[in-house]
């Protein structure tokens, strides 16, 4: 059956599905092409009724965009989002924007994980997963270079993820929802983007509540290193920065595969960092989101925030496509870059353990777990925060050396049937895996519907706090007070190239 919605951009046309309402691939801006391509996106609207029963293509990005429907293609038409809702009725539900990761190079929203049928089949909640200008596009700022000629605006991407949120506040009350009730909710750069969300002035007071599993909050360059992102990619695509304009001519695959080999030979010269992020500009983001934070940005925001226990694995295999240090070279090269780091007393922490797997320590450390302890501590002075340590392994990814990788939670949040790569490694995890799920889903979900992520049959999960409350997530699951206090105490403060 179908459902017909009047949005203030026009009306569309969705499905029912088995027990919830779907609308599928809606623009929340118009297409950033010709005189709008590398330009802030703008409103749209439609005349008649829009067919909605299809995901948007997905943004040029290497591979095939993490996409479930194999009839997608990458394209710069891509600011589309998704709409899943119990019903578009005048209920006001709770409303969660779901941002996907990918290290701002890849992803989109149609991937199964990103499926919330059965979020609001169990949950009543509404979600809504969007997608946003990745790499060259969207998130490398080549406003910074001498010869742009006002060709380029600055932060593309996340202000497509501004325009998305807004679109959905306005909007939302029409697909069952509560435009005072949105939490936003993000997965390794989309957790990123989430912090960035939140701090951001365009979106003061708008938000509730925030999710971020396995973020990086330091991936947020400053103008410094956004020029030298920006330059670098440039002099790759073999064009000069006095004549940077031409940029904005060249076609959207040739900037795509220079943006990712860039970012694959960053390790070399920048540890830790990659080309792709947002960069402080002064309006859109004011200041680094993790020192907004810290300067009150976002206090009183419910969060629920945290990183799995082999964060690094994925990044740092001594392979051609790490973006992390996995050789003694280049980690010799991030603690020169950053003395104030004591080596000795960190590589103590993991004696015993082979050399690949203390710089994938070190990795998880310094670019999620660290940071992430810091956010909590500042938010849980001001608000209600609940942190998490997923601890949690699939059987094929410990057979395949890979432990609780990263974003192996968030992969688990719809709680849907696991699909593909999700269901490969699933394998004979059978009842372990299946609670565990279960787990994830029924934290997040009540987190999104009511700020406490707690429920009848689940381990209780204590607020963060004074005491410093950490769930282990595993099977069982448990609580330890400030577990992590030794390590923070061994790295100190860590600002990867001051980001």
């Amino acid at each position: 059956m179908d459902h017909i919605v009047n949005t203030k951009s026009g009306s569309l046309r969705g499905e029912q599905k088995n027990g919830y309402v779907q609308f599928l691939g809606v623009p929340f801006a118009k297409a950033p092409l010709g005189e709008l391509r590398f330009r802030r996106p703008q409103p749209v609207a439609w005349e008649g009724i829009r067919d909605a029963k299809n995901c948007g293509n997905f943004c040029f990005q290497p591979g095939n965009g993490d996409t479930s429907c194999k009839a997608l293609i990458p394209s710069e038409d891509c600011l589309h989002l998704n709409i899943y809702t119990p019903a578009c009725d005048g209920k006001k539900r709770p409303v969660v924007v779901w941002i996907h990761g990918g290290a701002y190079l890849t992803g989109s929203n149609s991937n199964h994980t990103k499926d919330g049928g059965l979020m609001c089949v169990r949950n009543d909640i509404v979600v809504v997963p969007i997608q946003y200008r990745l790499g060259a596009l969207g998130c490398v700022d080549f406003s910074l270079l001498s010869g742009a000629n006002g060709r380029f605006d600055s932060n593309c991407g996340t202000w497509d993820q501004v325009e998305a949120v807004n679109w959905v506040i306005k909007n939302i009350e029409s697909f069952g929802g509560d435009p005072n009730n949105i939490t936003l909710m993000g997965e390794s750069a989309g957790a990123c983007s989430v912090l960035t969300l939140m701090t951001t002035p365009y979106l003061k007071g708008k938000i509730k509540r925030a999710v971020m599993d396995s973020p990086a909050p330091h991936l947020i360059h400053t103008k410094e290193n956004g020029y030298i992102a920006a330059k670098k990619v440039a002099a790759h695509l073999g064009v000069a920065e006095e004549e940077a304009w031409k940029i904005a001519d060249i076609d959207a695959a040739i900037l795509t595969k220079a943006v990712a080999e860039v970012e694959y030979n960053y390790v070399k010269d920048y540890p830790y960092l990659i080309p792709t992020a947002p960069v402080v500009d002064g309006n859109l983001i004011p200041e680094l989101p993790y020192d907004a934070v810290m300067h009150g940005a976002a206090d009183g925001i419910e969060t629920l925030i945290g990183t799995t226990k082999d964060e690094a694995t994925l990044f740092a295999r001594n392979s051609d496509q790490d973006i992390f240090p996995a050789t003694r070279e280049n980690m010799d090269k991030f603690f020169a870059d950053h003395p104030q780091l004591d080596r000795k007393r960190i590589i103590a922490l993991y004696s015993g353990k082979k050399e690949l797997k203390i710089w994938q320590e070190i990795g998880k450390e310094v670019f999620f777990h660290l940071p992430s302890i810091e956010l909590a501590d500042h938010l849980a002075k001001h608000s209600t925060v609940y942190v998490h340590h997923f601890d949690y392994v699939y059987p094929m990814l410990k057979l395949l050396g890979l432990g609780a990788v990263h974003c192996t939670n968030s992969t688990l949040t719809s709680g849907g049937e696991p699909e593909g790569l999700i269901k490969f490694l699933g394998l004979f995890s059978g009842e372990k895996g299946a609670k565990m799920q279960e787990y994830i889903h029924g934290y997040w979900c009540n987190f999104i519907s009511s700020g406490d992520p707690n429920g009848d049959g689940m381990p209780e999960w204590p607020e963060y706090g004074e005491s410093k409350n950490t769930l282990f997530l595993d099977i069982p699951c448990h609580v330890e007070q400030d577990p992590f206090g030794f390590i923070r105490d061994a790295y100190g403060e860590v600002r990867i190239y001051s980001n």
